[in-house]
């Protein structure tokens, strides 16, 4: 397979946006490593990095009549993941504050 050239990038995703399959794998094989590498550095383990991985790719396919081959590529899958991160902190964070009250409340109930 011959690699990507930052030139074939916006030819790609405009084929994307029309609904390619192989530019899609394409694109996959190509940034899938860095949305991985990202997500580890941003302190995910290896198997939550992989789903959220997954996840990035699985929104852009799904909107892809939408995307714009003019517009930056790589920015818009990290856009996405960071998104998606924050949206997992705040649900993570909601999930602790609730098992914190419903001991705090079991607590109250048992004396």
């Amino acid at each position: 397979m011959n690699p990507i050239k930052p030139s074939d990038i916006s030819i790609l995703v405009l084929q994307l946006s029309e609904g390619c399959e192989r530019s899609f794998s394409l694109l996959f094989d190509f940034f899938a490593p860095k949305i991985l590498n990202t997500a580890k550095k941003m302190g995910l383990a290896q198997e939550d990095a992989e789903e959220l991985q997954q996840e990035v790719f699985l929104v852009i396919w799904k909107n892809r009549a939408q995307l714009k081959a003019d517009l930056s590529f790589n920015a818009y899958l990290l856009t996405i993941l960071k998104s998606m991160m924050i949206k997992k902190a705040q649900a993570k964070a909601r999930k602790v504050a609730y098992e914190k009250y419903s001991l705090k409340m079991f607590q109250e109930e048992t004396r």
